[in-house]
């Protein structure tokens, strides 16, 4: 059965399925939906955007769909404007806590229709099984932790680009450090 993920951070773990958001729990019966999730590598899961070949929501809605589906990309956008504008860090912050239920149920369902509609008219890749893995490694390469020394600048940092590059590698750390304490 299609479900649709709310966020795709570890720790923000819900989905929607058949007209109800689930967290942390489950149903058994889900086996489809857009995108890879890491909270869903214990289950047996087949994603449409490999069916797609990598193609976006909006390349593949049917055009029955396309209004709506227009209209809810615009109220999310709307929803993601004020977000940047109330400085609420989305990194830090679950999408599903952020949004009223009533238009993720809207947009979820909408976003599952489309999904359906993949499944329904793309076929499986020869190689799905060899994209499926790539980016289950691809997302677990990116959740790691990097372990640089900032010392190796030392002697570049006469350098504009290499001052330039240091710093913004200690804004990531930083960031890193504070989102592991929010967690």
């Amino acid at each position: 059965m299609t479900f649709i993920t709310l966020d795709n951070k570890d720790w923000c773990k819900g989905i929607y399925h058949q007209g109800k958001l689930h967290f942390d729990q489950f149903p058994k019966n889900i086996s489809r939906t857009w995108k890879y999730a890491s909270y869903l590598e214990d289950k047996e899961v087949q994603y449409a955007y490999l069916y797609a070949g990598g193609k976006s929501l909006d390349d593949v809605c049917p055009p029955s769909l396309a209004d709506i589906w227009q209209h809810h990309k615009a109220r999310l956008k709307a929803y993601h404007n004020s977000f940047v504008e109330a400085k609420i860090n989305l990194e830090d912050n679950c999408f599903f806590d952020l949004v009223p239920q009533q238009f993720l149920l809207e947009l979820c369902q909408t976003k599952a229709q489309i999904v359906d509609h993949v499944f329904d008219t793309y076929e499986k890749p020869e190689n799905y099984e060899l994209l499926a893995g790539t980016e289950s490694i691809i997302h677990e390469i990116s959740e790691r932790k990097l372990n640089l020394d900032l010392a190796a600048f030392g002697s570049s940092l006469h350098v504009t680009r290499a001052r330039t590059l240091q710093n913004t590698i200690k804004k990531l750390i930083r960031r890193q450090v504070k989102k592991a304490h929010i967690r």
